[in-house]
């Protein structure tokens, strides 16, 4: 007989359009939302109790970003899943993270 107790899963879902020095982008921010939206249907929450985060444009901040990274996607326990959406341009910087920083080969944050 199957449990009816859901696992958990956690998203972070970022999307972000706006960019102070580099070219603005179209869709990111429409493609993150209709993630989140996926997130809500039945296909998810059938198995899943969905707890997400979603940071847009200026909220998608850095401090943000790692913030959700390491509080939101860190409550995810063994046997919950833990998803991160990205839509935006990329970029690798050094980072002083310990977790990152051991968890890349080079030292650099993707």
């Amino acid at each position: 007989m199957r449990s009816s107790t859901k696992r958990n899963l956690y998203a972070l879902v970022i999307g972000i359009n706006a960019y102070q020095h580099v070219k603005a982008l179209s869709g990111c921010v429409n493609d993150a939302l209709s993630f989140e939206n996926y997130l809500d249907g039945p296909l998810v929450n059938d198995p899943f109790e969905v707890h997400k985060e979603v940071l847009t444009d200026k909220a998608a901040t850095k401090d943000a970003i790692v913030a959700g990274i390491s509080n939101h996607l860190g409550e995810a326990k063994k046997g919950d899943t833990a998803v991160l959406f990205f839509a935006g341009h990329g970029h690798r910087e050094q980072t002083s993270v310990p977790a990152f920083k051991n968890a890349e080969v080079d030292g650099n944050l993707g």
